[in-house]
């Protein structure tokens, strides 16, 4: 898959302008050793909008993990402005949050896209917060995953699987990622 680089201009358009700016400056395409694959926001939209319930302007999505697990900003400008904040923090608000798809929830990664950068430099935060570790003991046998793949537990954790390197599989991340929200 070619990836297409980010423009500062479209992502100002829906984050706040250091958010915007820390994205755009990154290369998109695989890094962590396969792990992380940093897109564009269009190409995970819609797989965001169906995890999260719905199209929500604020949310752009700038990586997936070979979970499927999808990272996005959180443009929370509106909300400082709602609670009177003072005007340059609400210029600046936002943060870096995750959908986890094998445990259906969301979670919180960092309080400003520098502050998640930060963190990715650090192996014991990305083995522990984004499971990498399990990533790294599978990625041998299976190889890192082209765009459209993902690992997935077969049978999956909502299934009674466990949560095992061994059970780890090379799937569609479309095909898996639906049936994981379906579960």
């Amino acid at each position: 898959m070619s990836f297409a680089e980010f423009t500062l201009e479209t992502l100002e358009q829906r984050m706040p302008p250091p958010a915007a700016q820390r994205i755009a400056g990154l290369p998109t395409g695989h890094t962590l050793d396969g792990f992380l694959h940093i897109v564009t926001p269009e190409l995970l939209d819609e797989p965001l909008a169906q995890w999260l319930g719905g199209v929500d302007q604020s949310r752009t999505p700038f990586a997936r993990t070979a979970f499927g697990d999808m990272i996005y900003v959180r443009d929370l400008r509106e909300r400082a402005r709602s609670l009177g904040l003072d005007a340059e923090t609400a210029r600046t608000a936002h943060d870096v949050s995750m959908v986890d798809v094998r445990y259906k929830r969301t979670k919180l990664l960092g309080t400003s896209v520098g502050s998640f950068l930060a963190k990715l430099a650090v192996p014991e935060w990305v083995a522990s917060e984004l499971d990498k570790g399990l990533y790294d003991a599978a990625v041998d046998r299976l190889g890192p995953p082209a765009f459209e793949e993902i690992y997935a537990f077969v049978p999956a954790l909502a299934l009674g699987g466990a949560e095992n390197p061994d059970n780890l599989q090379r799937q569609r991340a479309d095909v898996a990622l639906n049936i994981l929200f379906q579960l």
